[in-house]
């Protein structure tokens, strides 16, 4: 690689939030072609839709076929009907466990007689036994499909155990594999990340998390930052992914990790002169990565530097003498109110501080 150009990292998401967004909200074709529109901006992505949802509105299919896999059980009939609606990217979701695997392939012998790509979504992967193996192992050889998903549906597994199956699995198929999790056990992102570090290219997510996906944010800047992955965040991540969710009627908690409008804002005495020495003792990121602002909440727990950046910030000259009393009157306003002092309240306190 030539010296000055940087390898653009082939992490790819499985989109699950506009086929939530279908299955679970009222969304007009334009809404829907908006929200696909910023969420595409922000990686690489496929958006995975439940094949009821445009066969009972063909409309739908104005989004654009080129970046959407079709979500189909193995069934032929259903098969044949995506086909004829113009569909030519299927997920085929089967579980070992539960279905004839004749019924497998004779949907894999449809889709490929159709010459449709299909990705073979395996549920279950933590009751996976040899024969369950053994099965896919013979798939393999004998029909080809793009990737195998491999989907722990019942949220089994923890970070540690995806990344050590995972890398077993990869030594025993001959197909690339996709990972697929819910946040059942709030370990959703933990466990896409223990998937990504096992070699996993494809992963699920979703907006925000919403309908129980990795969050696609948290994905993102873990990978970034933390497996050093050469992605580009978008620097208006922050206000596109509310955006999405507003259009669905969905808001985003304040401290919600990597968007949430107070995760950079800092109170405690020492955390303030800390961030305003070295942000990166607290930070992770700086705010403007994702398109946040470092908010200095003043009240009972700040210190002499939280106060004189609050003055700053509000462009009020004073003494530096009398901050020890504008500290005192901003603690005991936030004690009496028991809340933090606002911005407007402020300056009021500066003010008797220094008659």
């Amino acid at each position: 690689m030539k010296e000055g150009i940087q390898m653009e990292s082939n992490l790819h998401f499985a989109d699950q939030t506009l086929g939530y967004a279908l299955y679970n909200q009222q969304i007009n074709l334009i809404e829907l072609q908006c929200i696909k529109q910023k969420i595409s901006a922000m990686a690489r992505m496929t958006f995975d839709l439940p094949f009821d949802s445009l066969y009972n509105k063909p409309c739908l299919l104005k989004l654009g076929l080129d970046d959407i896999r079709v979500c189909i059980p193995a069934n032929t009939i259903q098969i044949k009907n995506a086909h004829e609606l113009g569909i030519r990217q299927l997920k085929i979701y089967f579980d070992p466990s539960r279905q004839d695997k004749s019924l497998l392939i004779n949907a894999l012998n449809q889709a490929k007689k159709l010459r449709m790509s299909v990705t073979l979504a395996a549920l279950n992967i933590s009751g996976f036994s040899l024969h369950v193996v053994s099965l896919f192992q013979k798939l393999c050889q004998d029909y080809f499909f793009n990737r195998l998903i491999i989907e722990d549906n019942e949220n089994r597994l923890d970070p540690l155990t995806t990344y050590s199956a995972i890398n077993n699995l990869q030594q025993i198929l001959a197909v690339e594999l996709e990972y697929h999790c819910r946040n059942t056990r709030g370990l959703a992102t933990g466990n896409v990340f223990g998937a990504i570090k096992s070699g996993i290219r494809y992963v699920a997510g979703s907006i925000g998390g919403i309908g129980g996906y990795p969050a696609v944010e948290e994905v993102l800047m873990s990978a970034k930052y933390l497996l050093h992955e050469p992605l580009v965040v978008p620097r208006n991540l922050a206000f596109s992914c509310k955006e999405i969710l507003g259009r669905m009627g969905e808001s985003i908690p304040a401290t919600k990790p990597i968007i949430g409008s107070r995760i950079f804002a800092h109170e405690s005495g020492i955390h303030v002169d800390g961030i305003m020495k070295k942000s990166e003792l607290y930070e992770p990121f700086s705010p403007e990565t994702v398109g946040l602002s470092r908010m200095i909440v003043i009240g009972k727990h700040s210190g002499k530097a939280a106060i004189e950046e609050k003055l700053k910030e509000l462009n009020i000259s004073i003494n530096p003498s009398y901050v020890p009393q504008v500290l005192e009157k901003v603690r005991e306003l936030s004690v009496r109110q028991k809340g933090p002092v606002t911005d407007a309240q402020f300056p009021k306190l500066v003010r008797e501080a220094t008659l």
